[in-house]
């Protein structure tokens, strides 16, 4: 394959590789706001049902104490509503990183087909500019040399 088609094909993996990146990077971000939003849950849940416990112990009425503790333990189950979401997430991360590193090797696989190119044309443009050269060498100090070679290939 020559280097300018493995110039497109790596710019083109360059391209998918990125693509791939983004979208995990976006999933990361859903992934950290969910896990952020069931510890805020869980946290006020457990504010409330202490609130409700404090309560109880000071004389406080039993109403609130009631109350607090029955929406402390629905922000708890509101919580756990967010496994499943928190779960997704993670498996969807997983396999985003997974198609990005197998995207970065092939990527990396065509950079260095790339530079193997690249150095089989450079190696091919020294040789003729070396043949080149031989010719004009020839040709001053052979001065029938540069015919014969011409005679001989018609």
């Amino acid at each position: 394959m020559n280097a300018k088609t493995l110039k497109l094909l790596v710019i083109q993996a360059h391209n998918r590789e990125e693509a791939a990146l983004q979208a995990l990077r976006a999933t990361q971000g859903k992934l950290r706001r969910a896990t952020a939003l069931q510890q805020q849950l869980e946290d006020f849940g457990q504010e409330y049902r202490q609130a409700a416990l404090d309560a109880q112990r000071n004389g406080g009425r039993v109403g609130f104490a009631m109350d607090a503790l029955a929406f402390g333990q629905r922000l708890h189950g509101t919580a756990g509503e967010q496994r499943p979401v928190i779960a997704d997430h993670t498996a969807v991360r997983d396999q985003q990183q997974r198609q990005a590193v197998a995207l970065q090797y092939r990527r990396e696989g065509l950079e260095k087909l790339l530079q193997a190119a690249l150095r089989q044309e450079q190696r091919q443009a020294d040789r003729h500019l070396q043949k080149e050269l031989d010719d004009v060498i020839n040709a001053r100090c052979l001065p029938g040399a540069g015919m014969n070679a011409a005679v001989k290939t018609r």
